[in-house]
Parts: C-alpha cells; structure tokens; sequence
C-alpha cells in the first residue's frame, strides 16, 4: 500500500468527519433539527416543510421546540422520528449516507381533517373526530386551529339532533361544555382572537336555527291547499261513481271524503300548533343569541375582520 496517496484525516472536511463518526441515530436527529431550526425562525405562526417530491406540509412554529424522540429505523434504510406530535419519515441515500425527509403528519390531527371533508358525516364519524381531536388538543393545548374543529363538530352533531323530545331544545347539548372550556382557555391563554372565532360559530349555528324555526312559525299554505284537493278529488270519484249508478262505491266514497274534512281540520289544528311552537323557538333562540352576542362583544380583539363578523349580527336588534 502507498500511504503517500492517503489523504490524512486532518485534511478531511469536518462536516465528512462527522458524517463518518455519527450513528444513523444521530444523523437523523441531526437532519430533523436542520428543519427545527428553521422553523423556529420564521415570521410567521406556520412553517412549510419542503421535500423533493410532493407537496409541502405545513407544521405550527410554536411546537417546532420539541425535542426530536423515538427514532424508528427499518431496514437500515426507512426512519421515522417524533418532534411532538408530528411524525416525521426519512430516508437513507446509500450513496453519501445521508437521510432525506420524506415526509411528515400528525395522524391524530390529519385524520380529523380528513373527516371534516365529507357531505355527511355519520354518527361514527362524529365519534372518530372527538376522539383524535381531544388526543390532538392534549398533545398540543395551545393550536387554535384543533379547539375551533372540534367545536364545529360538535355543533355539527348537535345540528343533526332530533331535539322534538327534549325540553330545552335551545342548548347547545353535549357542545356547551366543551364550549366553555375552550373559551375559558382561550382567554388564560390570551388568545382573544380564538375565543371570538369561537363564539362565532355558536352565533352562526343559533342564526341558522333560528332562521328555520322563523320560516316554519306560520302554518304550510301549501299543505291546507293540498287538504282541500283531496277532498275534492274523492267527492269527484263519488260523483262519477253516483253517475255510473254505484250506489254503493258512491256511498263509500262519500264516507272517505267526510272523514278526510275530519282529518284535514286536525291535520291544519296541528300545523296551527307546530307554527306556534317554532313562534316561541324563534324567540328563545333570539334571546340565546342576543346572550351570545353580549359575550363575544365584550371580548377585546385587534382583527377588523372579527369585528365585521360580530356587527353583523346587528340587525337582530340586541341590546347593546
């Protein structure tokens, strides 16, 4: 061997001595906490994370402290790592050794987004989206984007309540106490933009409530037409059947149309009824929202657009 043509270590670039010295281990922590890094200097409350194929993921500034955990290597080639809640996947180039990200997620919290896409979610899925969001929520108390999705599946869910047997059909059901934890948090966190966003969704939800109730407070025409049709469409097959000479198809069909004039005057006593119902549900709702409102504009918030949201609600004529 000529050792004239070694290169001696002293010469070897440090970034290569390092290369050469560190476990698999410590190169991937060393390659998630490049991305840390700068993460942590943005401007901004988000930061993507770029690879080489595919789209960039999108991961919040205020979680990029945690310490890089768990590493996973399969096949000397495949690793996986956990910063807080995300997982980040990387891969072995076994030309110069070094692992390449490949990819990153938060399962609980991508999962949920996933659900928040479909037309009609089904009571499962309602179940699926509290679990992975109240995962989400303790793996990272502070990300307003996970209280302001779990609020809105709930109210979601509650939307979809048959309320006909409960008593107060105004409360916001199994959403008012998540409601209140996540407001009261928003304000020990000094987030006032969130507890406003918040509050908004319950007044969206009591305005579309209550914009239903509003519309079913006076009794169908429609259906009172329909009743009087009836009837006079069985009076007719009475008339054609007394004409035919059937006495009997006559008489029967004349019974039929006085027991539907019978009928008809409960069908419209009970219309009557519901519309009056819905008169009182409007007003309820009204005074819950009007209650709402009161909250939400006592909280103190910089965002014009968040104002221009609450003077929305102005033509429901609350007291200010």
């Amino acid at each position: 061997m000529n050792l004239r043509h070694l290169t001696p270590l002293s010469a070897l670039p440090i970034a290569l001595l390092i290369l050469a010295c560190a476990s698999d281990e410590q190169l991937i922590v060393n390659r998630a906490q490049l991305e840390l890094d700068a993460c942590k200097r943005a401007e901004t409350e988000t930061f993507e994370v770029k690879f080489e194929t595919g789209s960039p993921y999108v991961i919040y500034r205020s979680l990029c402290d945690s310490p890089v955990t768990n590493i996973r290597i399969k096949e000397k080639i495949d690793g996986n790592a956990d910063v807080g809640p995300y997982n980040l996947q990387l891969r072995k180039n076994l030309d110069d050794g070094c692992w390449l990200l490949t990819g990153v997620s938060w399962p609980e919290f991508d999962q949920a987004r996933s659900l928040d896409s479909l037309d009609s979610p089904a009571d499962s899925d309602f179940d699926k989206a509290e679990q992975l969001l109240a995962q989400a929520e303790t793996d990272a108390p502070k990300i307003a984007e996970i209280k302001e999705l779990r609020l809105k599946f709930l109210l979601q869910r509650r939307k979809a309540t048959k309320k006909a047997a409960e008593t107060d059909k105004t409360s916001l059901g199994d959403a008012q106490p998540y409601f209140d934890q996540a407001t009261a948090a928003a304000t020990e966190q000094s987030n006032p933009d969130l507890n406003l966003r918040l509050r908004l969704q319950v007044l969206n939800y009591y305005d579309r409530f209550r914009q239903i109730a509003e519309d079913s407070s006076t009794p169908s025409e429609q259906s009172a037409e329909w009743d009087v049709a009836s009837v006079k469409a069985i009076r007719q097959e009475a008339n054609d059947a007394k004409k035919a000479g059937n006495d009997k198809l006559y008489k029967e069909k004349m019974a039929e149309a006085e027991q539907r004039e019978k009928d008809n005057v409960k069908a419209a006593e009970q219309r009557q009824k519901d519309a009056d119902a819905m008169v009182t549900l409007a007003a309820q709702l009204k005074l819950r929202q009007c209650k709402e409102l009161t909250a939400a504009r006592a909280v103190t918030t910089a965002s014009a657009d968040l104002r221009a949201q609450l003077d929305g609600f102005s033509s429901l004529g609350c007291p200010l």
